[in-house]
């Protein structure tokens, strides 16, 4: 049975130079809470810096198009994340990313809730096919352009990645 605990996360050069956006980003994603709302979203994020959650906010982008494509990252909880993912893209140089989640916005209304109930009114009310959306950032995304961005963010903007402090986990 897992079991929540509390863990020491540092996030240094050391860490940087591994390579791995993810293992840069694990802290905000262990404590930043996409599942109770916006207040508590907000809440959660504000020890942390833009980049940080920028970058935490594609990852959960990449996750959900993967798994099941841009309907279901809009219309999971994760849904709440869409204008960080979308500056996050900008941010790191990839417009063209940033691009194909603001078309997928624009077709479900454009100004998408933060409130997950809302938004899959929103969304529900529009019923579009994504699934050429999709296929663009499937090209994106296989040839590695998007970690390979981050990685250049966080190694050129290291101190905004910096991090030493206490994360709950589940083990």
């Amino acid at each position: 049975m897992l079991e929540k605990v509390i863990k020491r996360v540092v996030v240094d050069d050391h860490i940087i130079d591994t390579g791995y956006a993810f293992a840069v980003i694990d802290p905000v994603w262990s404590t930043i809470n996409i599942y109770e709302g916006p207040d508590i979203y907000e809440q959660t994020q504000k020890a942390f810096s833009s980049g940080q959650i920028q970058l935490t906010a594609i990852h959960w982008h990449i996750s959900e198009v993967c798994n099941g494509g841009h309907y279901q990252f809009y219309s999971n909880s994760t849904g709440i994340v869409w204008p960080e993912a979308l500056d996050g893209y900008r941010t790191i140089g990839l417009p063209e990313v940033a691009d194909i989640l603001q078309e997928a916005a624009d077709r479900y209304g454009g100004n998408l809730s933060r409130d997950r109930d809302t938004r899959e009114a929103q969304i529900d009310a529009q019923d579009y096919d994504l699934e050429d959306l999709d296929k663009r950032f499937y090209a994106v995304y296989e040839n590695d352009q998007i970690e390979q961005a981050m990685m250049k963010y966080i190694r050129s903007h290291r101190s905004e990645f910096y991090f030493d402090g206490e994360v709950e986990r589940f083990e």
